[in-house]
């Protein structure tokens, strides 16, 4: 069953240098942006970016968050790949501004500043957080 489902993966696979300049369409926070890619080619085409609320859900494949910074632009912080079964992953902000994402059961929370904390229930987690300069791994 596990496997018909497949594994929810979260990884940073996007060099810095091309988040610099961020495309107009994207979904734009107070210091926050989401890049939101959709299942497959088609979606893609014709929807690169969907806008969603902080708190929103969808049948997305990839979230991309990053902090906005005046002087150096935009920095990468997580890549989150939706499930490929169910292509759903939902995510919000909490008090604190830490970002949370949820599929299922797990939870992961990571702080703006790279730190992050996971919490793992039945699925099949690998986590790279890129913030801040920071490089911090979770592979549950």
């Amino acid at each position: 069953m596990a496997l018909a489902f497949g594994a929810l993966l979260i990884h940073q696979r996007i060099l810095h240098d091309e988040w610099d300049n961020p495309p107009e369409s994207q979904l734009t926070f107070p210091y926050k942006w989401f890049q939101v890619v959709g299942p497959d080619e088609n979606f893609l085409s014709e929807n690169p970016y969907i806008k969603l609320n902080e708190d929103g859900s969808g049948f997305v494949q990839k979230v991309y968050l990053g902090e906005i910074d005046e002087d150096h632009g935009v920095r990468p912080c997580v890549v989150a790949e939706g499930d490929p079964y169910t292509g759903t992953v939902t995510w919000e902000f909490d008090e604190n501004r830490a970002f949370r994402i949820h599929h299922g059961n797990d939870s992961a929370v990571f702080t703006p500043k790279g730190g992050g904390t996971m919490q793992r229930a039945n699925w099949t987690w690998i986590i790279e957080l890129f913030c801040d300069g920071n490089h911090v791994n979770f592979n549950n």
